[in-house]
């Protein structure tokens, strides 16, 4: 339990680079009230940390999930609570914040869909598709070309056709990750508490014409062919965030704004630069379910920077690891200095404490800290981090899959894969004729999307299982039979 309160503690807050203080979700610490903001999750209303005993029961406490009117609001600064009354906040702006009559709501519930769970999942983070960079709002109605399983001309999916849930546990979290199913694939409707990220529609054999494909499906999670490119939908992803230049003002005093052409905030005076990207190719790693993160208290060092606020662990060689595509998000963020530990911030509130109203670092980190429980030795500095992001939606048309040559090829890729052995070709030296031909085969099969075996089956067979293409390409190997074969 204290791990996870720590777990929680150092990155509800902090897992996309936004410091703030951990969040009063059941399980993490409880700080003071008045500096939260908003923890918007399934389980803020006690009524959904109990066993239900009865429909009337859950319809009252899951609005949030079941609301089909899209009323349903639990706007930001009232700590993850919907308002039910008109309300002035901030206190003395003159910016009235309308409340909704729950009772309508209620007698207007419905099965969850898309647009429901979107409403928190698809805005996390601070905005339209900006921390996860596969959720965002053109997926409320996708196009076919955009994801497969969600669009209304495809398989038309709501988030629960894959999310099967247990007495209302949401499956899925990338808290509890699942890199390989050990128990055979997990099918499509399963409901279970299963992380349906594995889910393989037809087993380990889902290639019928492409048979040669399936020698991948212990070596490669799905996601990692059929989702060749992320924020896809006409919306762009934050990749980076910048804290330390944070705290500049407008002529006018107030905290600067710049926005692009196309209207995207890349410099906020209360957070600092940005950038933006869409359609993005992910970064991929060998993935075996486990995640380490760095805990609130645990000691880093400017001279080991980036550090990572979670890493996805595994190896080729573990037997349990698959290659994952995720979103590599890059941060530079407050830690403390002498104590050598990630800051818990507190941003957002009325007080003179909070940095949103104040663009004062000293001041903010106190009182976080102070909230969460952790000392500060009131000296601190800036550090560069990276977070890990599991790619999962938007799985395009199989037509539009990762080709086999995008990644068994040279500057491919996995080129610049964080495996010891990646499974591309070495470069080859120019000018050889016989190269080239092999090279114009391999981009046709590319273009037909089939499988490249190359004129020596064993060695590639080899090199699209994990192996080492160098070894194979220059050093003998033995058949079957004992007798020498060829080097590649």
């Amino acid at each position: 339990m204290k791990m996870i309160k720590q777990i929680l503690a150092a990155t509800a807050a902090l897992a996309f680079m936004a410091p703030a203080i951990a969040n009063n979700a059941p399980g993490t610490p409880q700080p003071n009230p008045k500096l939260l903001k908003s923890t918007a999750d399934h389980a803020k209303f006690k009524e959904l940390q109990q066993q239900f005993a009865s429909s009337p029961e859950v319809t009252k406490a899951c609005l949030v999930c079941h609301d089909q009117t899209g009323k349903y609001k639990k706007p930001s600064g009232f700590a993850g609570n919907p308002v039910t009354k008109d309300t002035e906040f901030p206190p003395g702006s003159g910016k009235i914040v309308r409340g909704i009559n729950l009772s309508d709501i209620a007698q207007k519930v419905g099965k969850t869909k898309r647009s429901a769970c979107g409403a928190c999942h698809f805005y996390s983070g601070g905005g339209d598709g900006v921390k996860h960079g596969d959720l965002d709002s053109s997926l409320d109605a996708p196009e076919k070309a955009l994801d497969v399983h969600m669009a209304a001309d495809g398989l038309n999916f709501t988030c629960a056709t894959c999310h099967q849930t247990e007495g209302h546990q949401v499956p899925g979290s990338r808290y509890a990750p699942t890199a390989m199913d050990r128990g055979g694939a997990h099918l499509r409707g399963k409901a279970d508490r299963a992380n349906p990220a594995t889910c393989q529609s037809y087993g380990q054999t889902p290639h019928k014409k492409e048979a040669k494909l399936n020698d991948h499906s212990d070596k490669l999670a799905c996601q990692t062919c059929h989702i060749p490119a992320f924020s896809r939908g006409d919306v762009p992803t934050k990749m980076s965030w910048d804290w330390s230049t944070a705290g500049k003002r407008d002529k006018d005093g107030k905290p600067l704004v710049v926005k692009n052409d196309e209207g995207h905030d890349v410099y906020l005076g209360i957070k600092g630069d940005f950038v933006y990207e869409d359609n993005v190719k992910p970064e991929y790693v060998w993935f075996n379910g486990t995640v380490t993160y760095t805990l609130a208290d645990d000691r880093i060092d400017k001279a080991n920077q980036p550090i990572y606020i979670n890493r996805f662990e595994g190896s080729a060689d573990d037997g349990k690891s698959m290659i994952w595509p995720i979103k590599l998000f890059r941060g530079k963020q407050p830690f403390d200095a002498e104590n050598r530990t990630l800051t818990i911030n507190h941003l957002a509130g009325q007080d003179d404490s909070a940095y949103w109203t104040n663009l004062n670092w000293d001041k903010a980190i106190a009182a976080g800290m102070a909230a969460a429980g952790q000392p500060y030795s009131g000296k601190y500095d800036f550090i560069e981090t990276i977070g890990m992001w599991p790619i999962t939606h938007m799985v395009a048309p199989k037509d539009k899959a990762v080709a086999c040559a995008e990644c068994h090829a040279s500057n491919g890729r996995l080129e610049k894969g964080r495996w010891p052995l990646h499974p591309g070709p070495q470069p080859r030296p120019p000018g050889n004729a016989r190269h080239r031909r092999l090279d114009a085969r391999r981009a046709d099969a590319a273009r037909r999307h089939r499988p490249w075996l190359g004129p020596h089956r064993h060695c590639q067979t080899q090199a699209l299982r994990g192996r080492s293409w160098h070894a194979f390409m220059y050093s003998s190997v033995s058949n079957a039979s004992g007798t020498g074969h060829r080097p590649c």
